[in-house]
């Protein structure tokens, strides 16, 4: 899953509206790491092994360790 800036992707289709410019555009939007909250929701939310015994940093450390894990990313 690749979140891009959607703005900037509408922006520069609308100075060349074509299916290729539109391909292009997307193929070379800037990406930034991102953890669906569906993802999370599935995962993380009332889970009750996590009663508070772990540090904050510690849960969100692994959070990310897993979703890499499953996504290759």
């Amino acid at each position: 899953m690749r979140l891009i800036d959607a703005e900037k992707v509408v922006h520069e289709y609308y100075k060349n509206p074509s299916y290729q410019q539109l391909c292009k555009l997307l193929n070379e939007a800037p990406t930034v790491e991102a953890i669906p909250i569906a993802w999370l929701e599935k995962e993380y939310l009332g889970e009750i092994r996590r009663a508070g015994c772990m540090p904050r940093s510690e849960v969100v450390k692994e959070i990310i360790e897993r979703w890499r894990g499953e996504t290759g990313e």
